[in-house]
């Protein structure tokens, strides 16, 4: 039989492997007839209607259930198709207390068109009585339509099965939760990842990154013992009174909480025990972006004495901070793939959340595992990065593949923790995803140019983009690529100032040539002086924010000449911000005082 599932238009990556998951832990064989990221209906083949009612009944991307009755491109072809699958079941449902629902994808319905439409279904012949509360059945009409344009271009009929799951992401929202940090996962993101990695009653749930519990209170709502660790001994304890277990409590999960310990991956007591214990892994491991990771233990890897205080080892205190040393984001990445395969039962669950950027291509950043199996790849977008949840299956022993580092040559490469230990030695060497991610997520390049280095015209940046604008006004400055004085002349010198402020601020590196065409003098003072309050140059002790404030008050000033604000800027490096009233907020006529008569 086949049903139509009505998903939540949210998180479209993660609907299908999250009904795919429910499925396989059910053992329902179920088939994708109609699937697209792009539409809230999904048509799918099941058993039969217990079936149906398993599969949605926790799924949180789904909203509901129908027993599918037609399709069709217009609603000529929807009665026919009625008509020619349901007959049987008129019936049956002849008597039955009924109302009729209208879910328009990209429209809406006004009362009349929508009594119209339900008047079209009159040949089904059901004479029970029309009841809009709790009804004995419910029928549906989903149409989906291109924006703009109230045609619907597909158009189905069901009957309602069973509801999902989705209302209990109020329940464990983070509004009302009573143990937070700034890094808990929302109650919707951590429920559907307790789905991916297949959370159930009898099975023992880890999360190594376990921070304020979000993970684990997902998986105990569907019935697993959890357990957690983190590097931070301060989440673990808590504060005010409050901790993880603080929160188990709140939702009656306490039965479902086995403990809590303080320790890195690399570290954990976990990695003596048997193999296959686990049978599944969550985690939100962090980024490095605030701070750079870590991992317990020393710089130089040795021993440290026992300090005592008032008698007792340090290392015995609640408050004992250990130390840590610099850890590669990649190497911990490969310790959490190493950890699952080691501890997790056969046909068990990794789901890990990873970072990247949105110019990388998807499958190529997915670590790899001879042991473990890919079994999803779900993105969530930002702006300029997303994060993927990469769910992992452990394989049977006779099916797991030995994976090495070769090139085309057949010469083996160091693995990326052995590359990352060896030449890594600062935060961003050993995090390519932070280093990217104060860099703007571009490439750093000699020029800011934009245009083709073939031809002698720009890009046309996109309009709002304030940062491709600024690169465009500085390529426009550069011998590669412009060989005329027209463009030069269209950017006065202090506009120059704004865009080359701008584009510092991205973390991009900025060369401008000195001769380049029309490449004028007022030019080279705005290169010179902006470099040199950045710099600090002149005996400028000032901290770099500080000289790059008064830059921002050139920038954002709004009046002023363009040689009149160069000279602003020279005042400031000189004399300070003070010396010349840049940043006093008393009004435009002392922050920009106009250029003295010669």
């Amino acid at each position: 039989m086949e049903y139509l599932v009505r998903f939540a238009q949210v998180h479209e990556s993660f609907r299908k492997p999250e009904l795919q998951a429910l499925a396989d832990l059910a053992r329902i064989d179920v088939e994708f007839l109609e699937y697209s990221q792009y539409s809230p209906h999904c048509i799918i083949r099941l058993p039969n209607e217990d079936a149906a009612r398993t599969l949605i009944s926790r799924s949180i991307l789904s909203k509901n259930i129908y027993e599918l009755w037609g399709s069709g491109r217009t609603y000529e072809e929807l009665h026919q198709d009625i008509k020619h699958r349901t007959l049987v079941l008129w019936q049956k449902y002849k008597s039955s207390s009924f109302k009729f629902e209208i879910h328009a994808y990209r429209a809406k319905r006004s009362l009349a068109e929508q009594n119209a439409l339900i008047q079209g279904f009159r040949y089904l012949g059901f004479e029970g009585p029309i009841q809009l509360r709790d009804p004995e059945q419910t029928f549906c009409i989903f149409e989906e339509c291109e924006w703009g344009n109230s045609n619907p271009k597909r158009v189905h009929f069901g009957r309602l099965i069973a509801g999902s799951s989705r209302g209990i992401i109020d329940t464990y929202t983070l509004k009302k939760r009573r143990y937070l940090s700034t890094t808990s996962m929302d109650s919707e993101l951590a429920l559907v990842t307790a789905n991916l990695t297949q959370a159930a009653p009898g099975k023992v749930f880890y999360d190594p990154f376990v921070g304020t519990g979000s993970f684990l209170i997902g998986c105990a709502h569907f019935g697993a013992f959890t357990m957690g660790s983190d590097i931070d001994g301060r989440a673990i304890r808590g504060k005010n009174g409050r901790n993880i277990l603080t929160n188990f409590q709140q939702y009656g999960l306490v039965d479902h909480h086995l403990d809590d310990f303080i320790a890195d991956l690399t570290h954990s007591p976990l990695l003596r025990k048997s193999h296959g214990f686990l049978d599944g892994i969550i985690c939100d491991p962090p980024y490095g972006v605030r701070e750079g990771l870590k991992v317990l233990g020393s710089r130089d890897g040795g021993g440290k004495e026992i300090m005592y205080l008032d008698g007792v080892p340090a290392h015995l205190q609640d408050h004992y901070l250990p130390p840590k040393r610099p850890y590669s984001f990649e190497a911990m990445l490969d310790d959490i793939l190493d950890f699952a395969a080691g501890s997790l039962v056969e046909g068990g669950r990794l789901s890990l959340w990873m970072p990247t950027a949105n110019d990388e291509d998807g499958e190529l950043g997915v670590p790899r595992h001879g042991c473990l199996e890919v079994v999803s790849v779900c993105v969530q977008g930002f702006n300029k990065w997303s994060r993927r949840l990469l769910t992992y299956q452990r394989l049977r022993d006779d099916e797991q593949v030995v994976i090495i580092n070769h090139d085309d040559n057949n010469n083996r490469h160091p693995t990326r923790k052995q590359e990352q230990s060896a030449t890594g030695t600062t935060a961003n060497d050993l995090n390519s995803f932070r280093k990217r991610y104060f860099e703007g997520f571009k490439e750093a390049s000699t020029t800011m140019a934009v245009a083709s280095a073939t031809t002698n015209t720009t890009a046309v940046p996109p309009r709002g983009s304030a940062t491709t604008l600024a690169r465009c006004r500085l390529g426009a400055l550069t011998k590669s690529q412009w060989s005329g004085e027209r463009a030069v002349r269209t950017i006065p010198a202090g506009r120059f100032v704004s865009a080359f402020l701008h584009v510092v601020r991205q973390g991009e590196l900025v060369a401008v040539l000195d001769d380049a065409p029309g490449y004028g003098e007022a030019h080279q003072r705005a290169h010179d002086v902006v470099l040199g309050v950045l710099v600090g140059e002149g005996g400028d002790d000032r901290p770099l924010g500080a000289r790059r404030a008064v830059l921002e008050q050139v920038e954002d000033g709004g009046c002023g000449t363009g040689e009149g604000r160069l000279e602003l800027v020279a005042a400031a490096r000189a004399g300070g911000p003070r010396g010349c009233g840049l940043l006093d907020r008393r009004g435009d006529e002392q922050r920009f005082p106009p250029k003295p008569a010669a």
